[in-house]
Order: C-alpha cells, then sequence, then structure tokens
C-alpha cells in the first residue's frame, strides 16, 4: 500500500503542476489508445421516448424498445467492474481482438482517473479520516467479529488511542447468540460514505461489496449518490478542478453517443440485419461499464467544491489573450480530440455546446441531450438512469444555460407528444371512415343482390306479358298523377325509392283495437247503451295478472258506485246527468261505417 500511495501522490503532482488537458493527453499515449475513440455513424432506425408512448424524431427521443442481451453487463449498478467480453462460436479476427483489447483498456485508463482524483491518502486526510473510511469499506464487504476487523485494518491504523470510538461510530455490534460469536454491521448512514471505486478493493471484493450495497438499497436504504472527496492540502488546491479538462469533455461526450448509438441499434437488429451488422461494430467501442466511468467523472466534477480561482469558470487564456478571436466554421469529425468545445475548462459551457455528428452537417447533438435520452431509454440499467438523473439536476441547479437547454428538450418532446397522440386521433378516425364505406358498400351489394321471387310477373307485365287483372289495372292507375307521371314511394324494408307499378313496396301501418265494428251489428235504438256499456267494461280494472310480470300481485277490483241518495221529503230530486245530443252520435257512427265500408 505505501507504493500505491507513493505513485499516487506523484501522480496527482504531475497532474496539478502540468495543464489539465497535457496530461489526459499523456495518459491516452501510455494506454495506446488515443485513436480509438471516435464517433460512430448514427442509429441505423429512429429512437422512440420511453413511458409514454408517443413517436417523436430521432433528436429529441431516446431508445424505448427491449433491450437486447448483447450489453456486456446487466447489472444496474455504477461499479466500476470491468466489462466481460462476449463470447461468439466463431474464432475472433485479430482486429477484433485488438478492438476488445483497447476496450478494456479505456476502461482501465477512466477508472485511473476516478481513483487518481478521489483518493487523498497523502494528500488531505488525517489518521481519524482514513480509519473511518478504512472500517467502513472493511465492513461493507462483510459483518466482521472484532478479531477480523483488525487483521483486516493497517496496524497503523489499529493503534490509534480513538479506534474502539471510531468503530463504534459507524458499526453496530450484535452480541453473541449461542455458539455464533459477536460481529459488527455497518450502520445505515454510514452507507452514505460508500466509494465503489475504494482503491484498496480487489475485483472480487469490488463486486462482493456492491452486491451488498444493492441490497440495502433494495430495502429503503441511501441512494446511489456520488460524494465529495476530502479537501486537498492548501498547495495542492488544484486537484479540485482536476477534472475541468476539454480532453475530458470529448472522450466523455463521445462515450454518451456512441453507447445510445448502440442501445438504438441494438432495438431494432433482431428484425433488421443492417441494424444488426451496425450493432455489431457499435458494441466494439461502447460498454456499461465505460457509460458508469463517464457518468461518475461528470458527477463528481459537479459535486467536488472547487477552490477560488478554479479554471471550471474559465475561458482558454490561448483563446482570451490572441488578438483575433475569428469564429472557427464547424465541421464534422470522427476522432474525439478533434472535436470542438468552447472552453478549455468550463464543463457547464461545454455542456449546452451542440457538436455535429452527421457528415452531412445536420445532425447536432451536445452533452444534455445525450444525458436526457439515457435517462429515459429503458435499456439502461436502473443505476445508469439515476446517474444520468442526478447529472442533469446539477447542471441545471448550477448554470441557467444548462437549465434553459432541458427545459427546450422536455418542452420539445411534449409537443411532439401532443403532435403524435392528435396524428394517432386523426389515424383512428380515418380507419373508422373506412371500415363505415366498407360496410355500407357491402350492404349496398346486398341489396342489390335482394330479388323477389315474382319479379319475372312483374318484368311480363311491364313487357307486355299476361294480361294484368282488374285490380292490379285500378292500383296502376291509382298509382298515376293527372300530367302521367308514375308516383314513387320509398320502401319501409329497403329504403329505395319505387313504385307498385315495378315491384312491391313495404309500407308501415299503426293498428289499434276498436269496437266500432261491434257496435255496426247493433239496432240504432240501443246503440248508445251498448256504446257505455263497453266503455264501462274497458275502464273497468282486471283483477287478472298481466302476462308479462306474473309475480305482480293482483288488483282489487273497483269499488261498486255509489248508491244515488233518496231524496228526503220536500227537496227537489236530483236532475239527471243530460244524454248525449242523438244527432253528434249519428254522425260519428255514420263516418265510422263509412270507414269501415271502404276498408
Amino acid at each position: 500500500r505505501r507504493f500505491l500511495y507513493l505513485t499516487l501522490i506523484h501522480m496527482q503532482v504531475w497532474w496539478v503542476l502540468s495543464s489539465h488537458n497535457q496530461f489526459l493527453l499523456q495518459c491516452l499515449q501510455q494506454f495506446n489508445i488515443s485513436g480509438w475513440f471516435t464517433l460512430l455513424p448514427g442509429p441505423v432506425v429512429a429512437a422512440t421516448p420511453a413511458k409514454a408512448s408517443s413517436s417523436s424524431s430521432s433528436s429529441t427521443t431516446p431508445s424505448s424498445s427491449t433491450p437486447a442481451s448483447a450489453t456486456s453487463s446487466s447489472s444496474s449498478s455504477t461499479a466500476p467492474t470491468t466489462a466481460a467480453t462476449t463470447t461468439s462460436t466463431t474464432p475472433k479476427t485479430s482486429a477484433e481482438e485488438e478492438a476488445e483489447t483497447k476496450k478494456i483498456l479505456a476502461e482501465d485508463m477512466f477508472q485511473f482517473l476516478i481513483t487518481l482524483s478521489r483518493e487523498r491518502t497523502l494528500s488531505g486526510m488525517d489518521d481519524t479520516a482514513l480509519l473511518r473510511r478504512e472500517l467502513i469499506h472493511r465492513l461493507a464487504l462483510a459483518d466482521y467479529t472484532h478479531s477480523q476487523i483488525i487483521g483486516a485494518t493497517q496496524t497503523r491504523l489499529v493503534r490509534l488511542p480513538n479506534f474502539e470510538q471510531v468503530l463504534r461510530q459507524v458499526a453496530h455490534f450484535h452480541t453473541p447468540h449461542k455458539m455464533e460469536q459477536g460481529k459488527f454491521t455497518l450502520r445505515e448512514e454510514c452507507w452514505a460514505e460508500f466509494d465503489p471505486y475504494f482503491a484498496h478493493y480487489t475485483t472480487q471484493e469490488m463486486q462482493v461489496a456492491e452486491e451488498r450495497f444493492q441490497q440495502h438499497k433494495a430495502k429503503g436504504g441511501t441512494k446511489t449518490s456520488v460524494t465529495a472527496p476530502c479537501q486537498p492540502f492548501a498547495s495542492l488546491s488544484r486537484l479540485n478542478g482536476i477534472l475541468s479538462s476539454r480532453v475530458l469533455h470529448q472522450l466523455i461526450f463521445v462515450i454518451l453517443r456512441n453507447h445510445h448509438t448502440y442501445l438504438t441499434n441494438s432495438a431494432a437488429s433482431s428484425n433488421n440485419t443492417t441494424a444488426a451488422a451496425a450493432t455489431a461494430n457499435t458494441a466494439r467501442v461502447s460498454s456499461d461499464s465505460l457509460l458508469n466511468h463517464a457518468l461518475h467523472l461528470l458527477e463528481q466534477a459537479l459535486v467536488t467544491p472547487h477552490a477560488e480561482g478554479s479554471p471550471l469558470d474559465e475561458e482558454d487564456p490561448q483563446i482570451l489573450n490572441s488578438p483575433k478571436r475569428s469564429k472557427k466554421v464547424e465541421t464534422f469529425h470522427e476522432s474525439a480530440l478533434e472535436l470542438h468545445f468552447p472552453s478549455s475548462y468550463n464543463l457547464l459551457r461545454n455542456a449546452t455546446h451542440e457538436v455535429i455528428v452527421s457528415e452531412d452537417g445536420r445532425g447536432r447533438e451536445c452533452m444534455i441531450t445525450l444525458l436526457l435520452k439515457l435517462s429515459m431509454g429503458q435499456q439502461v440499467t436502473p443505476g445508469q438512469r439515476d446517474a444520468a438523473q442526478r447529472v442533469l439536476k446539477l447542471l441545471g441547479d448550477k448554470d441557467e444555460r444548462c437549465k434553459a437547454a432541458i427545459n427546450a428538450f422536455w418542452d420539445s418532446v411534449h409537443q411532439n407528444t401532443s403532435r403524435s397522440a392528435q396524428d394517432q386521433d386523426e389515424e383512428r378516425k380515418r380507419k373508422a371512415r373506412a371500415r363505415q364505406q366498407a360496410i355500407l358498400q357491402q350492404m349496398k351489394s346486398q341489396q342489390q343482390a335482394f330479388t323477389f321471387d315474382d319479379d319475372e310477373d312483374y318484368e311480363d307485365d311491364e313487357t307486355g306479358g299476361p294480361a294484368q287483372t282488374e285490380a292490379q289495372a285500378d292500383a296502376n292507375k291509382a298509382a298515376e298523377s293527372e300530367d302521367g307521371e308514375v308516383l314513387t314511394d320509398t320502401c319501409a324494408l329497403c329504403k329505395e325509392r319505387g313504385s307498385l307499378l315495378t315491384r312491391p313496396l313495404g309500407h308501415v301501418a299503426f293498428i289499434q283495437a276498436s269496437h266500432m265494428l261491434h257496435l255496426g251489428g247493433v239496432p240504432p235504438d240501443s246503440r248508445q247503451a251498448a256504446a257505455d256499456d263497453v266503455d264501462t267494461r274497458a275502464s273497468r280494472p282486471s283483477t287478472r295478472v298481466h302476462p308479462s310480470n306474473p309475480l305482480a300481485p293482483p288488483q282489487p277490483p273497483a269499488a261498486a258506485p255509489a248508491p244515488v241518495p233518496t231524496p228526503a221529503a220536500g227537496e227537489a230530486a236530483p236532475a239527471p246527468a243530460p244524454a248525449a245530443p242523438q244527432n253528434v252520435t249519428a254522425a260519428l257512427f255514420n263516418f265510422f261505417q263509412l270507414l269501415v265500408g271502404t276498408i
């Protein structure tokens, strides 16, 4: 460990004394991956949004299709694990093996940058802080007994006088039960200080600690977030701005763009051979580990408090001191180091700058739009989605231009969503109208195919066939108007206009019960009494149960009419009810008799 600490402090001093951009360029040369970070062609198919559910252009929406199994890691964490190479039945070529090797080297370089920017063992931390960090990350691996903790901790830190006090602050002690030994368990609030990039973790220990942290999060524990490193010594204050480098921003932009392209192509690779070939090509320069490292560096650069005079808010001195600051014409470049960013140090300004990502010059992307697409996509892991959302929140809180760019993106997404909903509504109405027209056309064809059995008889009558009967002749004559034209009517069955001369017509008639025919056989002198008797029986309620409602109770018979009181002596008798005039009754009877005769 002593040699590791000495190597890290030498690297940090070198980084502070030299330019940040120069140090990163030297790292790329040492890892032999200077030309590996290149922009790949855009997605084969347009991306679609996540929630929802609505389509929009590829420049404003991310992919939301089902993730393919070709991703190198399916873990939802942001742990710095190296991406596993995908096994293939066919032997790999030398070019494929070289691309795979360079991808692993790129992951190692980013993990080295994270460790170098966070390590403060010899550059700012005292013994108590070192002991607390050591105990937290050892207890994150498993529950230890007292003797196991002493064996896993540095001897120099165990001999500190406040060792037991710090141990009680970060851990709970569970009393022994039966044959078990008492063990120390990490406190819930101390999980917030857990760092997945702890420098003293081996690869196996890193995976174990990450699994335990995921179990803690599943129980409702502390959410994953990047904590700021310890403040360095005054002489190394520039370590706080170590991640403010244009070269680092260029590399992160290429990683975000290539990973989004890879996810979009993998979503369409199941039914598109072109997208499948593009997915295989993009997988050589994209992995979940690279994306996790890039998101971690972005969040760490934003949460680290920068010292006064930090280059985070400074412009490039060469640009400021130049006598002529002509505007450079931007063109498309595949290499990450050739991408144009306006500031050499300012992350907030570079995050909103749009870079040309297509050869025709039409496609433009900025770091914020790529983060928004990744945060909305369904193919990224939950840990990656949460990390992208935290970075976006930090950018919006620190700079108004970043906040305006985020709001503009959401506005465009909402407009595209509403426009898509309107298009879907119009399409649904159009299909409904088409179905209605098809049904009407089918009904019309069925009506045309419908024929009567005696159509031939009517055709013979029209063409001078058998002689018509007197009744048919009278009907035809009645159907003709005074000027000789044939009167037409609408059939109640087929809703088509026709005439009795061509084919029968269906009519609608209203039938109502009447006792006029019954009164026709009664002598004239007795018709009034018979009519009154029929009316009396008709108005009398029936005691039978209606067949439509057999459960209804029978109605009681109508009460007998009250007897007419006999007038007392000396009182005048009540006047009888006036009888209906005979002439009105006779007129009504003659009218109905004429009507019955006509029928």
